[in-house]
C-alpha cells in the first residue's frame, strides 16, 4: 500500500503542525459561539431551565472535553517527539517530501545521499510513520489508562 495512503492522516497532520491555526479557531468557536447563520432570531428570548455553571468554568469544561483539541493535543506531543528523536537528514527528507512537497521521494533521497528507493522506503519513511503512528497510540493509552504510583 502507499504510504500517501496508509498514513495520509499523519502526511495531513505534519503539514498541520503546530496547529497553531486550527486550535485558535476551536476556542475561538467556544468561546463565543455564533449560531449558522450568524444571528439567533430568538437573542431576547430567556429559557427557563439556565445552568448555574458560570460561563468561564463552562468554557474550561468544553475545552478540556474537545475531541478535536485533545487530537490536536495528542498529535503536537507525538510530532514534536518525533522531530526530537528523528537524525536530522532523515527529518530533511521527510520534510521536503510530505510537508513541502518539493520533490518526490526519490529526488529527495538522491539529495541527501542516499541511493535507493526500496531500501529509502524500509529504512526511513515507513519507520517514521510507523512510530508516529505508535507514539500516539501510546499517548493515547497514557491519559485513558494512567499509570497509578
Amino acid at each position: 500500500m502507499k504510504v500517501s495512503t496508509e498514513y495520509g492522516y499523519l502526511i495531513k497532520a505534519l503539514r498541520e503542525y503546530p496547529f497553531d491555526k486550527q486550535v485558535e479557531d476551536i476556542l475561538l468557536n467556544i468561546r463565543y459561539p455564533v449560531t449558522k447563520g450568524g444571528f439567533d432570531p430568538n437573542w431576547w428570548i430567556s429559557p427557563q431551565n439556565v445552568s448555574k455553571i458560570p460561563k468561564v468554568l463552562a468554557d474550561m469544561i468544553k475545552i478540556e472535553a474537545n475531541p478535536k483539541l485533545l487530537k490536536y493535543r495528542r498529535y503536537h506531543q507525538a510530532i514534536t517527539e518525533m522531530i526530537s528523536e528523528t537524525d536530522p537528514v532523515q527529518w530533511k527528507i521527510i520534510k521536503a517530501v510530505y510537508i513541502h512537497n518539493e520533490c518526490n521521494v526519490t529526488e529527495a533521497l538522491k539529495r541527501y545521499g542516499f541511493v535507493e528507493k526500496t531500501q529509502g522506503y524500509k529504512t526511513i519513511i515507513r519507520p517514521f510513520f510507523e512510530k508516529l503512528e505508535y507514539k500516539i497510540d501510546e499517548i493515547i493509552a497514557k491519559e485513558t489508562f494512567p499509570e497509578e504510583s
